[in-house]
């Protein structure tokens, strides 16, 4: 059963996922077992009301902005001495279908596009041949965050138990790929010699999503790549929005485990099934058979950077 059938317009929720209202503690609301991504993923057809909708202060009916829209424009930005403008980089083929799952668009986030040079020159070694590359600002994340998501209709609700910064970015990442897939990377990373060389991508044009397997064992949350409306992004949104309203304290929650890479290893193990992290391979769903995660390298190789360089040491000397 294809749970993702978007042009149905196909209405996928966690069934025990209704929330009335989130509380300023974000404690005083349903509680969701651990299991319900596996358990209790169902399709159904119908939205919230629109006066829940109202009520949360965003707008329905207005159409999804493309990714030019969202990303906005750099006219209007001056850097301080010192810094730089990031800008997006747009590739002819970014207008046309092609022929891979994943899109071959690059996407980073950060609060500002006034970088040092440092910083520009790390994103500048995302530009890759046949891509495109988008750097989305605080203002952007907000742009897409604050639409209303009939898919993830508490997402603006639970959103009051965030932490600004890097848990809106966590949500962010994922709720993106969702939309528009694609290859999401932390602005810190470099591009080892197997993910991008002469010979092409690690991403061919049957990778579904992709994962590299981080130091530690488990799937990467700092760098993955999916195709549009792939069910490993939405269960890393109701897993992020699960886990904050479970939060005790918003300002003591551990961002890691709720929003970020928590949420993401718990995706990719509901996705595939059984528990521990997956090894190098490539996984179906347990629900979604069509749809399937690709896990890249192993922990050694991620200690040496052969997919992904992280926090160069350029980038530490430049900032």
């Amino acid at each position: 059963m294809n749970l993702m059938t978007r042009s149905h317009t196909i209405t996928v929720v966690l069934a025990t996922l209704v929330v009335k209202q989130i509380m300023s503690a974000c404690r005083a609301i349903t509680r969701i077992p651990r299991d319900a991504p596996q358990k209790t993923i169902s399709a159904i057809s119908s939205l919230r009301s629109q006066s829940d909708a109202h009520s949360m202060k965003v707008t329905m009916s207005v159409p999804m902005p493309t990714i030019l829209q969202l990303v906005g424009s750099v006219d209007d930005y001056n850097c301080s001495e010192g810094l730089v403008v990031v800008k997006d980089s747009i590739d002819p083929s970014f207008y046309e279908k092609d022929q891979r799952k994943i899109p071959k668009v690059i996407h980073m986030t950060s609060k500002t596009r006034c970088m040092t040079q440092a910083f520009a020159d790390n994103v500048d070694s995302w530009h890759f041949e046949g891509h495109s590359l988008f750097l989305h600002d605080d203002e952007a994340v907000g742009r897409l965050l604050n639409r209303w998501w009939p898919e993830f209709p508490n997402i603006h609700d639970i959103q009051n138990c965030m932490m600004p910064g890097a848990a809106i970015a966590d949500l962010w990442r994922y709720v993106m790929l969702w939309e528009f897939g694609g290859i999401y990377t932390d602005i810190d990373n470099t591009p080892g010699p197997w993910f991008w060389n002469k010979t092409g991508s690690v991403i061919t044009n049957a990778t579904d999503a992709l994962f590299e397997q981080e130091k530690d064992g488990f799937p990467s949350q700092y760098f993955f790549a999916a195709s549009p409306h792939h069910p490993v992004m939405y269960l890393a949104v109701q897993n992020a929005m699960l886990r904050l309203m479970e939060v005790q304290s918003v300002m003591k929650q551990y961002v890691p485990f709720v929003t970020g890479p928590g949420a993401t290893k718990s995706a990719v193990i509901h996705f595939i099934g059984g528990e521990g992290y997956p090894s190098e391979g490539t996984y179906k769903g347990i629900l979604t058979k069509n749809r399937t995660v690709t896990i890249v390298g192993n922990p050694a190789q991620a200690r040496s950077g052969r997919y992904l360089i992280r926090d160069p040491i350029e980038i530490r000397r430049g900032n």
